[in-house]
């Protein structure tokens, strides 16, 4: 396959990542702003209790299903060792079963009420998840990023329509909210289980002959799977000591910032898949162009997120009054859309490209403890405050040192001045919104942002003219 190629897949498989994701989107809106007008702030509280959960029930896969995506990236279907890969997942989800048995075993021995009935759905949840989610991942590795992409589609869609039927019956019980995301996860599991019949029907090795296997396997994705999910609680975190040490409202009001973060920040590091089978194939000095190129289009488009907030403020207010509260957690928790998303499409990318899974282990293991301090800091304060900036500074002390790791390798500074540039956007942004008058705010956040956009044009007139 030449280079035009494969840059015509890679820009087919954005686009079809964008159309799922707008899918996505509408999703993300009803779960956001619908949802939360359905339920009431400690029912909305169970609703995203379990969707907190839900977010760390990859921790039992032990990462051997990224082991195999970081083994066997860059691989076609036909290249893949097919009964090996096949015996490893079928083993795995036996594991799985066992792992949701427990959860719903214990959840009916030691929790009552809606702890019950959310931890029961999580353990079913865990084994549609895990079998789902592994499958999604393989098609990534080798390069069928399409057929993932209508796997989510289906998931999004699927729990879209429940939702919207729920929503037109006017429904005000969590639980059934809950259901529906596990149906729909149901679905898209027998999706992606059909598309892999091949692989996990291939023939299922003794389990002396596949755990070598399996230990390469995991050997290679324990430290993915764990910066992955040590990447999440870093802003995950608070939550728990929030929902541990807090009233079940205030728990509610805070998921709800959360998950409008979560929304801004969805709809760009959906891209990030598409990148790695196609990074993995190419050379060294394409690498550094993604990496700088990257680093100069999130630093233009992110900041325009910060700004968006003002409108959004005052449909929050008419719509959903009871959360307005909310939205003074949702401008300190911010910036993390800016770091987050250049850390996962422009970092932890060619981190797994370069193979550098325990590099990036440990740079998230050291954010991790800067969350915790906060979070502990916040606890003893009875602060919230103090959580979320435990939380941000965190994300972007992580973000900033691994630009730095990429940047030296790549001999490029570009990106540090760039971060530095945006903490300061991002603190002005902050004390402008506190002190100042929205339109005033407004302003300033504005023409801090103009140079962004502006340093972007000369740098491509000045490419130009060297070509």
């Amino acid at each position: 396959m030449g280079k035009d190629s494969r840059g015509n897949s890679v820009k087919h498989n954005i686009l079809f990542a964008y159309v799922v994701q707008i899918v996505s989107m509408l999703t993300s809106v009803v779960m956001s702003l619908i949802v939360p007008k359905m339920l009431g702030v400690e029912e909305f509280a169970f609703w995203q209790l379990f969707i907190l959960y839900a977010s760390y029930v990859s921790f039992s896969t032990l990462g051997l299903h990224d082991g195999i995506y970081l083994i066997n990236g860059g691989l076609s279907r036909s290249q893949i060792n097919k009964r090996s890969i096949g015996s490893q997942l079928v083993y795995m989800y036996f594991f799985q079963a066992i792992v949701g048995g427990i959860i719903i075993l214990g959840s009916l021995l030691l929790f009552s009420g809606g702890r019950r009935l959310v931890f029961i759905l999580l353990g079913a949840y865990l084994i549609l998840f895990n079998i789902d989610g592994s499958l999604r991942v393989l098609f990534q590795a080798i390069d069928e990023v399409r057929l993932s992409s209508k796997a989510l589609l289906l998931l999004r869609a699927s729990f879209l329509l429940l939702l919207g039927s729920l929503v037109l019956c006017n429904c005000q019980d969590y639980f059934m909210y809950i259901a529906a995301y596990v149906i729909a996860e149901a679905v898209a599991c027998a999706y992606s289980v059909f598309h892999a019949r091949d692989i996990l029907f291939s023939g299922l090795l003794s389990l002396k002959r596949i755990i070598p296997a399996i230990k390469n396997s995991i050997a290679a994705g324990f430290k993915l799977m764990m910066s992955m999910q040590i990447s999440m609680l870093v802003v995950g975190l608070g939550r728990f000591f929030i929902e541990w040490f807090w009233p079940q409202y205030v728990f509610g009001q805070y998921s709800f910032a959360i998950s409008l973060v979560a929304f801004f920040n969805a709809f760009i590091i959906q891209a990030a898949m598409v990148f790695f089978p196609f990074l993995r194939k190419t050379n060294e000095e394409a690498v550094r162009v993604f990496f700088v190129s990257g680093e100069r289009a999130l630093s233009v488009i992110m900041p325009v997120i910060l700004i968006c907030i003002f409108p959004l403020m005052t449909f929050i207010e008419l719509w959903l009054p009871q959360y307005y509260e909310s939205l003074v957690y949702l401008v300190l928790l911010l910036p993390t859309c800016i770091f987050d998303s250049k850390m996962e499409i422009c970092c932890s990318t060619l981190f797994k490209v370069r193979r550098e899974e325990a590099t990036l282990l440990s740079i998230n293991i050291a954010s991790l403890l800067i969350a915790i301090v906060g979070s502990i800091c916040g606890m003893m304060l009875h602060s919230l405050e103090a959580i979320i900036a435990g939380s941000v500074i965190a994300v972007v002390v992580r973000c900033f040192v691994s630009e730095r790791h990429l940047a030296k390798c790549f001999s490029s500074r570009e990106p540090l001045i760039l971060s530095l540039y945006l903490v300061v956007y991002s603190v002005a942004f902050i004390i402008a919104f506190k002190l100042l008058s929205t339109w005033a705010a407004i302003a300033v956040s504005l023409a801090l942002y103009l140079p962004l956009p502006i340093y972007l044009i000369i740098i491509k007139q000045m490419h130009k003219q060297h070509q």
